[in-house]
């Protein structure tokens, strides 16, 4: 049977993850002021998952979650999730 991943594939590829985690507590820390700001932590994740995407693929990352892109991925996970997006009825304006 082969591996997926030896362990010396996953030692290669940690330094992305951690970096990333440690970026994502650090923005969610300044962004939040330290705890006195709620947040939504959902973009932080998005971008997380999505610089460790673009790191190995190519060779780039996102620097905030308010970008184009985060924007896009979070759409298109919420309608991978949860099917296409609602659409509202054609109303009449006068």
């Amino acid at each position: 049977m082969t591996k997926m991943l030896s362990p010396r594939d996953v030692l290669a590829n940690i330094r992305f993850v951690e970096f990333e985690a440690q970026d994502m507590v650090r923005s969610l820390l300044v962004d939040g002021q330290g705890g006195e700001r709620s947040l939504d932590p959902t973009p932080y994740a998005y971008r997380a998952v999505l610089n460790n995407i673009l790191q190995r693929i190519y060779g780039t990352r996102t620097e905030a979650t308010d970008t184009a892109i985060v924007a896009e991925v979070h759409r298109m996970s919420l309608e991978f999730m949860y099917g296409p997006p609602f659409i509202l009825p054609l109303t009449k304006h006068e």
